[in-house]
Protein backbone atom coordinates (compact mmCIF):
# COMPACT_ATOMS: atom_id res chain seq x y z
CA UNK A 1 0.00 0.00 0.00
CA UNK A 2 1.39 3.39 -0.63
CA UNK A 3 0.54 7.25 -0.16
CA UNK A 4 -1.00 9.69 -3.08
CA UNK A 5 2.16 11.20 -3.23
CA UNK A 6 4.47 8.01 -3.39
CA UNK A 7 1.78 6.85 -6.07
CA UNK A 8 2.24 10.46 -7.86
CA UNK A 9 5.80 10.07 -7.69
CA UNK A 10 5.75 6.10 -9.47
CA UNK A 11 3.13 7.25 -12.08
CA UNK A 12 4.90 10.68 -12.97
CA UNK A 13 1.69 12.49 -12.15
CA UNK A 14 0.22 14.53 -9.25
CA UNK A 15 -1.84 13.72 -6.51
CA UNK A 16 -4.19 15.88 -7.76
CA UNK A 17 -4.62 14.00 -10.43
CA UNK A 18 -4.95 11.09 -8.56
CA UNK A 19 -7.57 12.88 -6.62
CA UNK A 20 -9.35 13.82 -9.85
CA UNK A 21 -9.59 10.07 -10.83
CA UNK A 22 -11.00 9.20 -7.45
CA UNK A 23 -13.85 11.96 -8.06
CA UNK A 24 -14.76 10.31 -10.84
CA UNK A 25 -15.06 6.96 -9.62
CA UNK A 26 -12.42 5.13 -11.57
CA UNK A 27 -10.34 4.91 -8.32
CA UNK A 28 -11.33 3.92 -4.95
CA UNK A 29 -8.13 3.79 -2.26
CA UNK A 30 -8.22 3.26 1.04
CA UNK A 31 -8.74 5.46 3.37
CA UNK A 32 -6.78 5.38 7.02
CA UNK A 33 -8.31 6.28 10.10
CA UNK A 34 -6.63 9.60 9.74
CA UNK A 35 -8.57 10.00 6.38
CA UNK A 36 -4.33 9.16 4.43
CA UNK A 37 -5.22 7.66 1.04
CA UNK A 38 -3.55 4.24 0.70
CA UNK A 39 -3.36 3.01 -2.99
CA UNK A 40 -3.01 -0.95 -3.72
CA UNK A 41 -1.42 -2.77 -6.60
CA UNK A 42 -4.91 -3.00 -8.16
CA UNK A 43 -5.99 0.63 -7.44
CA UNK A 44 -2.21 1.76 -9.15
CA UNK A 45 -2.82 -0.50 -12.36
CA UNK A 46 -6.30 0.18 -12.27
CA UNK A 47 -5.27 4.47 -12.56
CA UNK A 48 -2.24 3.46 -14.73
CA UNK A 49 -4.55 2.34 -17.77
CA UNK A 50 -7.39 4.89 -17.04
CA UNK A 51 -4.60 7.32 -17.17
CA UNK A 52 -3.15 5.93 -20.71
CA UNK A 53 -6.49 5.65 -22.28
CA UNK A 54 -7.24 8.83 -21.00
CA UNK A 55 -4.03 10.12 -22.59
CA UNK A 56 -5.00 8.51 -26.09
CA UNK A 57 -8.22 10.37 -26.39
CA UNK A 58 -10.72 7.87 -24.56
CA UNK A 59 -13.19 10.08 -22.80
CA UNK A 60 -13.00 10.21 -18.85
CA UNK A 61 -16.86 9.29 -19.32
CA UNK A 62 -15.99 5.78 -20.83
CA UNK A 63 -13.19 4.84 -18.77
CA UNK A 64 -16.25 5.88 -15.83
CA UNK A 65 -18.51 3.36 -17.52
CA UNK A 66 -16.71 0.46 -17.36
CA UNK A 67 -15.29 0.74 -14.39
CA UNK A 68 -18.85 0.84 -13.16
CA UNK A 69 -20.80 -1.70 -15.53
CA UNK A 70 -19.81 -4.42 -12.68
CA UNK A 71 -21.21 -2.83 -9.97
CA UNK A 72 -24.60 -1.28 -11.46
CA UNK A 73 -25.08 -4.88 -13.30
CA UNK A 74 -27.34 -7.30 -11.46
CA UNK A 75 -25.86 -10.40 -13.00
CA UNK A 76 -22.87 -11.15 -14.07
CA UNK A 77 -23.84 -12.45 -17.85
CA UNK A 78 -25.38 -8.85 -18.19
CA UNK A 79 -22.78 -7.48 -16.94
CA UNK A 80 -20.25 -9.40 -19.71
CA UNK A 81 -23.15 -8.51 -22.45
CA UNK A 82 -22.59 -4.76 -21.47
CA UNK A 83 -19.42 -4.66 -21.11
CA UNK A 84 -18.64 -6.77 -24.37
CA UNK A 85 -20.74 -4.29 -26.19
CA UNK A 86 -18.55 -1.23 -24.11
CA UNK A 87 -15.42 -2.45 -25.93
CA UNK A 88 -16.31 -3.38 -28.76
CA UNK A 89 -17.20 0.68 -29.39
CA UNK A 90 -13.97 1.31 -27.68
CA UNK A 91 -11.72 -1.00 -29.80
CA UNK A 92 -13.74 0.66 -33.08
CA UNK A 93 -12.70 3.99 -32.06
CA UNK A 94 -8.95 2.99 -31.21
CA UNK A 95 -9.12 1.53 -34.70
CA UNK A 96 -10.58 4.58 -36.43
CA UNK A 97 -8.04 6.94 -34.16
CA UNK A 98 -5.25 4.16 -35.48
CA UNK A 99 -5.97 4.69 -39.47
CA UNK A 100 -5.98 8.81 -38.14
CA UNK A 101 -2.06 8.34 -36.62
CA UNK A 102 -1.14 6.76 -39.84
CA UNK A 103 -2.17 9.22 -42.56
CA UNK A 104 -1.20 11.71 -40.19
CA UNK A 105 2.24 9.72 -39.64
CA UNK A 106 2.61 9.62 -43.79
CA UNK A 107 1.85 13.32 -44.41
CA UNK A 108 4.72 14.17 -42.19
CA UNK A 109 6.71 11.67 -44.08
CA UNK A 110 5.84 13.61 -47.34
CA UNK A 111 6.62 16.98 -45.41
CA UNK A 112 9.77 15.90 -44.98
CA UNK A 113 10.21 14.86 -48.09
CA UNK A 114 9.54 18.27 -49.72
CA UNK A 115 11.54 20.31 -47.10
CA UNK A 116 14.29 17.50 -48.34
CA UNK A 117 13.55 18.59 -51.53
CA UNK A 118 13.88 22.19 -50.70
CA UNK A 119 16.95 21.73 -48.97
CA UNK A 120 18.75 19.97 -51.90
CA UNK A 121 17.65 23.28 -54.34
CA UNK A 122 15.33 21.01 -56.28
CA UNK A 123 12.28 23.81 -55.33
CA UNK A 124 14.03 26.78 -56.60
CA UNK A 125 12.56 30.60 -56.96
CA UNK A 126 11.80 30.29 -52.81
CA UNK A 127 13.50 33.53 -51.51
CA UNK A 128 11.48 34.45 -48.38
CA UNK A 129 10.93 31.79 -46.64
CA UNK A 130 9.45 28.17 -47.52
CA UNK A 131 6.34 28.91 -49.58
CA UNK A 132 4.18 25.91 -50.78
CA UNK A 133 1.16 26.46 -53.34
CA UNK A 134 -2.23 25.65 -52.64
CA UNK A 135 -2.56 22.44 -54.77
CA UNK A 136 1.02 20.88 -52.67
CA UNK A 137 -0.92 21.73 -49.37
CA UNK A 138 -4.36 20.15 -50.29
CA UNK A 139 -2.09 16.94 -50.98
CA UNK A 140 1.30 17.72 -48.09
CA UNK A 141 -1.60 18.62 -45.51
CA UNK A 142 1.36 19.08 -42.42
CA UNK A 143 3.16 21.09 -44.81
CA UNK A 144 -0.21 24.12 -44.40
CA UNK A 145 1.03 24.10 -40.90
CA UNK A 146 4.64 24.89 -41.13
CA UNK A 147 5.17 26.76 -44.54
CA UNK A 148 4.00 30.04 -46.57
CA UNK A 149 1.05 29.39 -48.79
CA UNK A 150 1.31 32.76 -51.34
CA UNK A 151 -1.81 35.10 -51.15
CA UNK A 152 -2.77 33.65 -47.92
CA UNK A 153 -2.14 36.62 -45.69
CA UNK A 154 -2.94 39.29 -48.63
CA UNK A 155 -6.30 37.21 -49.13
CA UNK A 156 -6.71 37.24 -45.16
CA UNK A 157 -6.72 41.18 -45.33
CA UNK A 158 -8.96 41.32 -48.27
CA UNK A 159 -11.59 38.66 -46.07
CA UNK A 160 -11.02 41.61 -43.44
CA UNK A 161 -11.71 44.64 -45.61
CA UNK A 162 -15.13 43.39 -47.32
CA UNK A 163 -16.25 42.89 -43.50
CA UNK A 164 -15.73 46.66 -42.44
Amino acid sequence: MLKIGEVAALLRTTPRTLLYYEEQGIIRPAKTSGGTRMFSDMDIRRFAVAYELAGLGVSIRAIRELTAVVETETSPQEAARKLSVMLDGLQDDIRARVKQLERISGDIAEAHRWLEEVGEGENAGVSDGLTIGEAEAATRPILSLIVHQPGAIEDMGKETNSRD
